[in-house]
């Protein structure tokens, strides 16, 4: 049955458009994994971030909406889109979250809204699924445990095509409480319009720009050569993380953010010389990582 539906969908599916936001890199990481298998298999890709531009009409066969999970949802650019994309009419769609934790409780119901808002946008959701990546605030992961997870992300992503692709349907049941924790995590997207506002940029700051160059929300301007934050923030973290001098700071949730800092491209690029590595149950210990443990133990971890 599997390989009869593959021919028909390889026979549908000719364009893809993938749209996507990402704050520090991980999400973008995830994007061009599923892009070039997407090529691999014959299928023009169309790949838009959303950051700044708004790209609403989208011509291809198939839509993957891909994001990272803030608060238990999709950040507010995704609502942005896809409350303004042209109706689907039964246009095949995917819908992926990408998170530092993977599919654990709190995270089961972050794909809900963005999939109810597609259907009733005239969009055919077929599948969803959770990609796990370097976490980006809390705590910083283990080098060895980055490695793993940037090591399985082309596995999974062939993984991911491969049913697609086949046009299996792949959905998944939220836990309950997920549902309702959802619901209640709204409020992030209220309090990063606080957050945003409130950050600040100390004398280290040289005036360079490029947090205001690179914000995906245009949420900074340069004002006598200092940085000026907004309102329109939702706290990727990327002006934090990606500033040179270091000279961004957070008022509030300061905890929330890795003393260490965060760069995808060094963790990528340390993760190369890793070559062996533990069982997943020794390398993501404890019930905070049960999430990134179950993932790792499926890809054969």
């Amino acid at each position: 049955m599997n390989l009869l539906l593959y021919g028909v969908y390889m026979d549908v599916i000719k364009t893809a458009d993938i749209i996507y936001f990402s704050g520090t890199g991980g999400t973008a990481k995830v994007a061009l994994a599923l892009e070039k298998e997407l090529i691999k298999n014959n299928i023009t890709v169309n790949t838009y971030e959303l950051k700044g531009e708004f790209k609403e009409e989208i011509q291809g066969d198939l839509l993957i909406i891909l994001f990272p999970v803030y608060a238990a949802n999709a950040p507010k650019s995704i609502d942005e889109w896809v409350k303004a994309a042209a109706f689907g009419k039964g246009k095949k769609s995917a819908v992926i979250s990408v998170s530092g934790g993977g599919e654990m409780i709190f995270n089961t119901a972050c794909r809900l809204s963005t999939i109810k808002s597609l259907a009733k946008n005239g969009y055919d959701v077929f599948y969803e699924e959770m990609f796990v990546m370097p976490t980006n605030c809390l705590m910083a992961n283990s080098d060895e445990l980055n490695a793993m997870l940037l090591n399985v992300l082309p596995q999974k992503a062939h993984k991911a095509v491969r049913q697609i692709i086949t046009g299996n349907l792949h959905t998944k049941k939220p836990l309950i409480i997920d549902r309702l924790i959802t619901k209640v995590m709204l409020i992030e997207k209220y309090a990063s319009k606080l957050f945003g506002k409130h950050l600040t940029a100390n004398d280290d700051c040289n005036g360079c720009s490029l947090c205001a160059d690179n914000c995906p929300r245009n949420n900074i301007i340069m004002k006598n050569q200092k940085p000026v934050f907004n309102g329109s923030c939702v706290i990727c973290l990327k002006c934090i993380y990606s500033c040179p001098q270091k000279a961004i700071m957070s008022k509030y949730i300061k905890s929330f953010i890795i003393k260490e800092g965060f760069n995808i491209n060094a963790i990528e690029e340390k993760a190369k010389s890793i070559k062996n590595y533990q069982p997943a149950k020794e390398a993501a210990k404890g019930f905070l990582y049960k999430g990134v443990r179950k993932y790792l133990e499926i890809e054969g971890y």
